[in-house]
């Protein structure tokens, strides 16, 4: 399946959510998507860019709250990826246990070693969840965490695109990759092609 296909069947809605909100819900999700996809075509295969993309699609879905919790990440895995699994299985996204190993990661503070074939999709989906701590606060990114050297060049642009989204309403992945387009040849962002 191609790239664009899965970018456009990757929407969200706010009854996937267990607690809707606005810290964790769907513009923060459609964030860490744009991120984790630009990410993702930087250090990852198409398998692992379709991989991380799902992985960022439920990564919040399960969780109770909006405060800090270890569990809401395996929760996703285990309640969210089932109800998920059709959908990702028709757009070619087939690769269960890396999924389900980086959504229950990205909630613990544990790090796959190098070597496990989790960690590329992993530690794509943390760094990715990581550039949308503008959310929060300015100080809430800790750049010493992020496992990727280009994800240190995300950081100026995660930053415009949470100030340019946090009052907006999204239809589509789509809808706000065209947004994050608009912003990276504003700012000649490198990786503007790949939008």
């Amino acid at each position: 399946m191609e790239m664009q296909q899965v970018i456009s069947n990757l929407n969200l809605k706010e009854k996937y959510f267990d607690h809707p909100s606005h810290i964790h819900g769907i513009n923060h999700t459609y964030r860490v998507m744009v991120h984790a996809y630009i990410l993702g075509s930087q250090v990852l295969d198409e398998s692992g860019q379709k991989s991380v993309l799902a992985a960022a699609f439920i990564h919040d879905m399960a969780r109770k709250h909006d405060g800090y919790c270890t569990e809401h990440g395996g929760w996703a895995a285990d309640n969210k990826l089932p109800v998920f699994k059709a959908t990702f299985d028709k757009l070619g996204i087939n690769h269960w246990n890396i999924i389900a190993d980086a959504v229950t990661s990205h909630s613990l503070y544990e790090e796959f070693p190098a070597v496990h074939p989790s960690w590329p999709v992993t530690s794509v989906l943390k760094d990715a969840d990581a550039l949308d701590r503008f959310r929060i606060g300015e100080k809430n990114l800790n750049i010493s965490f992020l496992r990727h050297e280009f994800t240190h060049e995300m950081i100026d642009f995660a930053r415009e695109l949470y100030l340019s989204t946090v009052n907006l309403n999204f239809r589509s992945f789509t809808e706000v990759l065209q947004h994050a387009k608009q912003i990276s040849h504003q700012n000649k962002r490198p990786w503007s092609n790949i939008l």
